[in-house]
C-alpha cells in the first residue's frame, strides 16, 4: 500500500477469507488501515471490475452472444452464477410505494444522467440538484443510449444496477 500511496483499504461488508480459512485483510487491519462501507446487495464489485478489465460491448448489449456476461433481461454473475434480480427488484418495488410519491405543494426538480459507477461528484450533484426543490426525480438512461453517446464501452453497469446505486444514495 506504502509503495502505491494508499492511505487505506475499503471492502464490502461481506466475507473476506481466503481457501485456508484465514482473514484476507488482517494485516491491513492489524495495521489500522482498513475501512469496511455497507455492501450493495445484488451488486458484485468483483463482476464491475472483471467488466472493466473486459471493456466489451457484450456487457451493455442486452442482446449478448457471451453467456458469462450480465444483460438486463438475464443478469447471472459470471463468477457465482447466481441471479440477482429478485431480491434487487423488491428493493427497487419498496422505493416506488405510494408513501414515496410527492405531496401537494412540493416542488419537483428531474434530473437524468446514466449515473455510472457512482462516486462522491455524482453523489455531490444529486444532493446540489435535491437542494433546488422538495421532491427529486432522478431519470437513468437506457444502456443502449449510454453505449450511444459514451461509446461501445459503457455503461459499466447495467441498468438495474444504477438504478440500485442512486436508490442507496436516499436522495
Amino acid at each position: 500500500m506504502d509503495n502505491n500511496g494508499a492511505e487505506f483499504c475499503v471492502h464490502g461488508d461481506d466475507i473476506t477469507l481466503s481457501a485456508d480459512g484465514t482473514d484476507t485483510y488482517q494485516i491491513v487491519k492489524d495495521a489500522g488501515r482498513y475501512k469496511e462501507c455497507k455492501r450493495t446487495q445484488g451488486v458484485s464489485t468483483t463482476d464491475l471490475v472483471g467488466r472493466m478489465l473486459l471493456m466489451t460491448r457484450a456487457n451493455t448489449s442486452s442482446q449478448s452472444s457471451d453467456p458469462g456476461l450480465p444483460s438486463q433481461e438475464e443478469f447471472v454473475s459470471p463468477y457465482t452464477k447466481a441471479c440477482n434480480l429478485l431480491q434487487t427488484n423488491s428493493k427497487i418495488t419498496q422505493f416506488s410505494s405510494p408513501s414515496n410519491e410527492p405531496k401537494p405543494g412540493d416542488r419537483i426538480v428531474y434530473t437524468a444522467g446514466a449515473f455510472d459507477l457512482l462516486h462522491p461528484g455524482l453523489v455531490d450533484f444529486l444532493e446540489a440538484a435535491k437542494k433546488e426543490g422538495s421532491y427529486l426525480i432522478v431519470g437513468l438512461y437506457e444502456d443502449s443510449v449510454v453505449n450511444e453517446y459514451k461509446g461501445s464501452r459503457y455503461p459499466v453497469q447495467i441498468l438495474q444496477e444504477r438504478v440500485l446505486s442512486v436508490l442507496l444514495t436516499d436522495m
